[in-house]
């Protein structure tokens, strides 16, 4: 079996690729990067905080409802208190444990090219933009002592499947490490006093009633889609052989 992917994509704090071994028009390509990209820009207005990740990512969700995509799919799992991550090993056991063996090897040959890949600078600081947020720190009233930076790591992958299928990964955790410039391979502790996340997601689109408003769509993201939608470097990443 072969798992083939398109180029990676940032899509503001969403790294997504086509699946090659399935038919993806230049339509349904574009109904996925507008609805993924309205998702975010419109629960990021109505939570701006950092420390809002769980209204959040209930927004976000709630934007793709609205734009017509249904929910078929969505494990999760979670680990409470502090310990030590490394954010591609999780994303590949876990997206292995989620999803359906075909689509766990895709996000995990997603996760190893995203990790050998070299991305534009461009791409990564838009990326890390929206995915790292960082917590205003609490000052401790002594006059020697200032408070620990805080950050609320928001991780998203994105497969574009046939079918109208639509399958994205999310990991979410609260650190007080500082974040190297790739924080993919950095050996990161997580927050005592929080939790780390993962969601699957496996959603379809009704084309009927999304084709209604995409003029719409199209309309209010004209701007925003040029400056914050773009190739995440300038290779194509390779198929994997599995099983």
């Amino acid at each position: 079996m072969t798992i083939a992917l398109g180029n990676m994509s940032v899509n503001a704090g969403i790294i997504m690729t086509p699946l090659l071994d399935v038919p993806i028009s230049l339509q349904r390509h574009a109904d996925v990067v507008s609805s993924l990209l309205l998702a975010q820009l419109s629960a990021q207005f109505k939570f701006p905080l950092a420390s809002q990740y769980a209204e959040r990512e209930s927004a976000y969700q709630s934007v793709l409802a609205d734009l017509s995509w249904t929910t078929l799919h969505q494990p999760y799992s979670e680990q409470q208190g502090a310990q030590s991550l490394d954010v591609v090993n999780v994303l590949m056991t876990e997206s292995a444990r989620l999803f359906e063996f075909r689509i766990g090897v895709a996000f995990s040959n997603l996760v190893s090219n995203l990790q050998l890949s070299a991305p534009t600078d461009l791409a990564r600081k838009v990326w890390r933009e929206h995915v790292v947020r960082s917590i205003q720190p609490v000052q401790d009233p002594t006059p020697d002592c200032t408070g620990v930076d805080e950050s609320v790591v928001c991780i998203k992958l994105a497969l574009i499947d046939s079918d109208l299928l639509l399958h994205t990964l999310m990991l979410r955790f609260v650190t007080h490490t500082v974040l190297a410039e790739d924080f993919l391979s950095q050996s990161i502790l997580t927050a005592p006093d929080s939790s780390i996340g993962v969601h699957g997601y496996t959603y379809s689109l009704n084309e009927r009633m999304y084709s209604q408003l995409r003029e719409t769509i199209d309309e209010k993201l004209m701007l925003k889609r040029t400056s914050l939608v773009m190739p995440w470097g300038s290779s194509s990443s390779p198929s994997v052989s599995v099983g």
